[in-house]
């Protein structure tokens, strides 16, 4: 069977759908810790602390940001319930560009049959 008599639906890989898959795993999975790490540098440099138990005043102008920056920092914790499941949705998503992949290298060898 040539490559000619199966139709190109068939062999073709949805790679923006998987593009965009893999984006919205990787930044729903990373966004909570992505927060933590951003509030946990910028508190140094803006001269303040973040204590886990409450916020502490940071004033930056005449804005106070200690509130701002504590829920970023508390906020790192939600990463243990994100990450799981992004990294089961890597898995899968893994499984379905190998079974893709597979299907198009048997369509252009002949093996797929329609």
């Amino acid at each position: 069977m040539s490559t000619a008599a199966v139709p190109a639906a068939l062999t073709a890989m949805p790679r923006r759908a998987l593009a965009v898959a893999l984006g919205l795993m990787t930044v729903l999975g990373a966004l909570p810790v992505v927060s933590a790490l951003i509030a946990l540098d910028a508190a140094p440099l803006l001269g303040c602390r973040i204590d886990a138990a409450a916020p502490v005043p940071c004033l930056w102008g005449a804005v106070d940001l200690g509130t701002v920056l504590h829920k970023m920092a508390i906020a790192g914790w939600f990463g243990f319930t994100t990450a799981p499941p992004a990294m089961l949705l890597l898995v899968v998503w893994l499984a379905v560009v190998l079974a893709f992949a597979l299907r198009n290298a048997l369509a252009r060898k002949g093996y797929w049959r329609v």
